[in-house]
């Protein structure tokens, strides 16, 4: 008579290996100073032991086995991070940028913006900076603040749900290759997010990358991006 399996033997086990990676990932300062290779094992050991023990669903785990669990995840993310820093890089390098001062970003639902679609567009024809993002439920506008007041007499200020001023948006040119190339996107806002960069909107259409932030770090921002490319063209000139 062939013995009955346990039910918990047929499910697939998950590993110290596996659960630590998890456990990381999910805390992006973690997964940052272990990537830059600015973290104490065994402070980071302790510090996931109890998430290690719950994805696995052990009640104690070896700490020297998450130690060399964590040893081999930072070799496998620095060499990951090297690889796309080739791809990555070779985009970013042929990219140029564009800066646009004086933006608004206006919110409305979906049907309001629906029903004038012509004359929005005629707007969006004249206006010296356009972008229209879809959501499920609204439709966002980023439109140049001097063309807002002839956005509003096509629609009533109570159809506005929200509305910022004082934005400013960064273009961002990129060569072809960026469309079957990831990471790209992910690597600039990493590097925006790690200079303390507010994204008030992120859009992608083709080759460009649009980004909104507030006009008091627009210039910031402008200089980290434009330093970045000319770092990166360096390099792949080398």
């Amino acid at each position: 008579m062939v013995p009955r399996k346990k039910a918990n033997e047929d499910e697939e086990k998950i590993t110290v290996a596996d659960a630590v990676r998890i456990a990381v990932t999910n805390r992006a300062s973690y997964l940052e100073c272990l990537r830059d290779g600015i973290v104490n094992y065994t402070w980071l050991a302790e510090k996931i032991m109890s998430d290690v023990e719950r994805i696995t669903k052990k009640k104690k785990v070896n700490i020297d086995a998450v130690k060399a669990a964590l040893i081999r995840f930072q070799q496998d993310l620095q060499q990951e991070e090297l690889e796309q820093k080739k791809t990555v890089g070779f985009v970013i390098s042929k990219s140029t940028t564009e800066l646009q001062n004086d933006i608004s970003v206006i919110t409305m639902k979906k049907e309001v913006v629906e029903r004038k679609f012509d004359q929005l567009f005629k707007l969006a024809s004249e206006a010296r900076f356009f972008n229209l993002n879809q959501g499920k439920k609204v439709y966002t506008i980023v439109i140049s603040s001097e063309d807002v007041p002839e956005l509003l007499r096509i629609f009533d200020d109570k159809e506005v749900l929200d509305k910022l001023d004082d934005q400013s948006a960064i273009i961002i040119i990129s060569p072809y290759e960026i469309v079957n190339t990831p990471g790209v996107v992910s690597f600039i806002t990493r590097l925006l997010y790690v200079n303390g960069i507010n994204l008030t909107q992120l859009n992608s259409s083709y080759t460009d990358t649009i980004l909104i932030l507030p006009k008091d770090q627009a210039i910031k921002a402008y200089d980290i991006l434009r330093e970045t490319i000319e770092d990166f063209r360096r390099i792949m000139k080398t």
